[in-house]
């Protein structure tokens, strides 16, 4: 069973890429983050975990979603980062 720590904002994600979205980026990643972390993830949904840093998608088109957000910038530059489906 793996532990994940921190549910991220998405400013905080931000932060931690050191990088800033575009605003339609950032309300797309707002609809899909998922506050309670205590219960599965509903279809759409996704967590931005701290401890690993680890974004857990609901499903693949929600990994679609983000990662076609996330190609917009350099990847190379950022920190490890994990991305799956729950």
């Amino acid at each position: 069973m793996a532990i994940y720590l921190g549910n991220l904002s998405i400013d905080q994600f931000e932060q931690r890429l050191k990088i800033q979205f575009a605003p339609e980026d950032k309300d797309a990643l707002r609809q899909m983050r998922q506050e309670d972390v205590s219960v599965d993830l509903a279809p759409g949904k996704m967590h931005i975990f701290d401890i690993p840093f680890t974004v857990m998608c609901a499903d693949k088109a929600t990994l679609d979603g983000v990662l076609a957000i996330l190609y917009k910038f350099d990847t190379n530059k950022f920190p490890t980062l994990q991305l799956g489906i729950q």
